[in-house]
């Protein structure tokens, strides 16, 4: 039976250095730019830059890639095995009495969902620089993941637009304030999305390892439906991340179609590898369920709150108060 740990980890992405954060500056400002604005020719380029160092960051870390392309589709076939298996075995611990794994409460929950906005609110940018060779057919798969990721011209199955929704019906919106490391990962996906001419493969390469269903996927929709907060954001990419027809399958197909035609030693599938282990950089979806505080929360809360309350007060009314 799972036990959850009784008390968190402290939060220590908080804490925890930019080191790969473009001169020096933190991740934010360049995230602003990628993601709110058309970047400069010199933006792309810091953008791009931070991407060689990021790479290099990943280059010594393991990846669970098959060796050979041709393996991929029985590799992604036992993940979802395996998921499967590890979520099956979560039910049935929770129908014997055991806790929620991941929120402990609501506010954790809550939580939870504002301090993961940075990546949920440019979910699907990597695949963006593609849409300029929506004509090519060994393109295709990848330009048809980024179209419904948009929700192929649907405002309700728009990605973003859903997550943002999210954020506003349980008040966490306009998310701001957040510590830097929590837009690195963000950061990573819109600087490919902007620089997909001289990241191609690492765009084939991150789209593969992201695309896969992952275990705290599902178990998040589940502790969400369970604590009356609506999981729909969640479960649909559950349902788009399937094994026959949805983007983990298509992810592979993609990595397939977009090969060289001639032999390149490898290099290639070098690069496809390197750019799935680019997922990993950044504060991960546990580091942020177990990076809560209630204390620091609450405290934190009160001073988002703190500026509104007091321009609703007289200012006659604060001087009292004051003396």
């Amino acid at each position: 039976m799972y036990v959850r740990p009784p008390v968190p980890r402290s939060p220590d992405f908080r804490r925890r250095s930019s080191g790969l954060s473009p001169e020096g500056h933190g991740f934010l400002p360049l995230y602003d730019r990628l993601a709110n604005h058309i970047p400069s020719d010199q933006e792309r380029e810091t953008a791009a830059e931070f991407l060689r160092q990021a790479l290099q960051d990943v280059a010594q870390q393991e990846d669970d890639l098959p060796d050979d392309p041709s393996g991929l589709t029985a590799w992604m076939e036992a993940n979802v095995q395996k998921v499967h298996g590890q979520y099956q075995a979560y039910l049935e611990g929770r129908k014997a009495g055991s806790p929620r794994r991941y929120f402990l409460n609501r506010a954790h929950a809550l939580y939870f969902l504002r301090n993961v906005a940075p990546t949920k609110l440019v979910d699907g940018s990597w695949l963006y620089g593609l849409c300029a060779h929506a004509g090519n057919s060994r393109l295709s798969d990848l330009v048809t993941t980024y179209v419904e990721e948009l929700g192929d011209g649907l405002d309700d199955k728009n990605h973003v637009k859903l997550y943002r929704a999210l954020l506003e019906t349980y008040g966490l919106d306009p998310v701001g304030e957040l510590p830097d490391a929590l837009y690195q990962q963000g950061l990573v996906q819109l600087a490919l999305g902007w620089n997909a001419q001289e990241f191609l493969p690492e765009i084939v390469g991150f789209n593969l390892a992201y695309e896969q269903l992952p275990l705290h996927l599902l178990i998040t929709s589940y502790e969400l439906n369970e604590l009356g907060i609506d999981p729909y954001y969640f479960v649909l990419h559950v349902t788009v991340d399937n094994a026959d027809t949805g983007h983990a399958k298509r992810a592979c197909v993609a990595a397939l179609d977009a090969a060289p035609r001639i032999d390149d030693d490898g290099d290639y599938w070098r690069r496809v590898r390197a750019g799935a282990k680019l997922g990993n950089l950044g504060v991960s979806t546990l580091d942020v369920i177990d990076g809560f505080d209630i204390e620091n929360e609450v405290i934190a809360i009160m001073a988002r709150k703190a500026p509104r309350a007091m321009a609703r007060i007289p200012t006659s009314a604060r001087w009292r108060g004051a003396a």
